[in-house]
């Protein structure tokens, strides 16, 4: 499966979800969900070093209500790597949020 879009598309995608992120949500979640969030490279190196066919990326939410990214490998078996198995899998968090460190302004953000 190719998951290479254009940047054209990127763009309508990112602003179609800042313009509609405070409807879909109740008062009680406004701001939960981030417009970003960027992983250091070594932590998706470290997902690599297992041999992954695949990443995939769960959406998980704090004791604040704050919504957070959570990457796992996946095995060429469509099985989520976990540490302790035998491929001893790494699971990703605590990027960077936007808001609270956003990126610089570019096409996709503004």
């Amino acid at each position: 499966m190719n998951h290479e879009i254009d940047l054209q598309t990127a763009i309508d995608m990112t602003t179609l979800y800042r313009t509609n992120i405070g409807k879909m949500m109740s008062d009680e979640f406004q701001g939960a969900m981030p417009l970003s969030e960027t992983f250091d490279i070594s932590a998706i190196t470290t997902l690599l070093q297992q041999n992954p066919t695949q990443i995939r990326i769960y959406y998980g939410m704090n004791a604040d209500n704050s919504i957070h990214a959570v990457l796992v490998g996946v095995d060429d078996k469509g099985n989520d790597m976990f540490p302790g198995q035998p491929e001893d899998g790494k699971i990703m968090e605590m990027a960077h949020r936007c808001p609270v460190t956003c990126p610089p302004a570019s096409l996709l953000n503004q």
